[in-house]
């Protein structure tokens, strides 16, 4: 017997009554989910239908004296809604309307926190499973179009981007020259306020309306944001800096035990500097997404360490390569004072938020 069922609000359908009972078993419906069949006088909830659901044995309601239409089942009654956040669907009396956008119950917590922090429903929030796929993907973006895309959102938006980035850069050089304090200061604050600046660059790359106050967006995030910058910082020192140190250590006794030439020792130290800010380099391009997905997707910072991971794992060259192609835009940046890096470093940022912003809504770069 063939057997209909809605999901999202769609009818689907038909389906043998054994596929019907491997939704059920692989979570696809559940008890509420609405199911009909010919014999039926109407839509039903799984659960009502089912008698024993171990024994995958169905009670049937007695045969209608005429079965109702497919297409007109779902009555206003059964009217499914889809949050747009969890994208489970509810009826309309679990939901709230807002923006033309419908919010369930369990959600109405992070739509909040969308407010406070400025996030636009437009945007709206991936699940992780979803998230694990589309982050194992290449971004369809060459590296060069990442850098004129940067360089248009920079002429279009500088005001914007200037702001932000006077901010970001203010605070951190301010904080800089307070004595004794200040390295130890900004390595607690760095990783909230990058954080946030990134944000803000994103929100300015969707033409989101922005303010100085999102800049500090990060500081609501503060601990998982600044654990983040600290494994940045420390891991490559923990994992890297004290075994070459050693090594370095002795190096110099065999060269004081004229074991080994002094030119022998200076290639070989040159050497573990050169492995060591490889190793620093490739994991800040690990990390870089990390903000964007805890402040952005609202993700774990456990979760948004392996999001970012797979990005960087599968678009490494890419990034490398942007890299390469602003070495000589970072120098220009530098000749006129360092007035120049105040468009070149939010270049450089936007140019790899758009990598991140590809991946997650690849139907908006089809063309590429």
């Amino acid at each position: 017997m063939d057997w209909y069922y809605a999901k999202d609000n769609e009818q689907l359908g038909p389906v043998a009554e054994d596929v019907l009972v491997g939704l059920y078993n692989d979570g696809i419906i559940n008890d509420e989910s609405l199911i009909w069949n010919e014999e039926m006088s109407d839509w039903a909830a799984y659960g009502k239908v089912m008698v024993d659901t171990t024994e995958h044995s169905i009670k049937q309601s007695p045969p209608p004296e005429e079965a109702p239409d497919p297409s007109i089942a779902l009555g206003a009654d059964t009217t499914l809604f889809k949050c747009a956040i969890c994208k489970e669907s509810f009826p309309q009396s679990e939901i709230i309307e807002t923006d033309n956008k419908y919010i369930c119950a369990g959600c109405k917590p992070t739509l909040v926190q969308s407010i406070r922090e400025g996030v636009s429903l437009d945007d709206e929030l991936i699940d992780l499973g979803r998230l694990h796929t589309l982050c194992s993907q290449k971004s369809r973006l060459p590296a060069v179009r990442c850098v004129t895309m940067s360089w248009e959102i920079l002429k279009n938006n500088f005001q914007d981007v200037l702001v932000g980035t006077l901010i970001s850069m203010g605070i951190m050089m301010g904080i800089g020259f307070i004595p004794y304090l200040g390295p130890c200061i900004q390595i607690f604050i760095q990783g909230p306020l990058y954080g946030g600046y990134e944000f803000y660059l994103y929100k300015v790359i969707k033409g989101q309306p922005t303010t100085p106050n999102d800049v500090f967006v990060g500081f609501q995030q503060y601990g998982p944001l600044t654990v983040a910058h600290l494994a940045t910082i420390f891991i490559p020192f923990i994992v890297l800096a004290i075994p070459l140190g050693l090594l370095v250590f002795l190096g110099m006794y065999l060269v004081a035990e004229n074991t080994i030439p002094e030119l022998v020792f200076f290639i070989f130290v040159g050497l573990l500097y050169i492995v060591f800010l490889a190793v620093f380099l490739v994991l800040m391009v690990v990390m870089f997404f990390v903000p964007l997905f805890i402040l952005h997707q609202k993700q774990s910072i456990m979760d948004s360490i392996h999001l970012s991971f797979k990005i960087a794992f599968h678009n490494m060259w890419k990034m490398i390569w942007l890299y390469i192609i602003f070495i000589p835009i970072w120098l220009l940046g530098c000749l006129a004072c360092g007035v120049g890096m105040l468009a070149v470093i939010p270049m450089y940022l936007i140019s790899i938020i758009f990598i991140y912003d590809s991946i997650l809504h690849p139907e908006e770069y089809s063309e590429f």
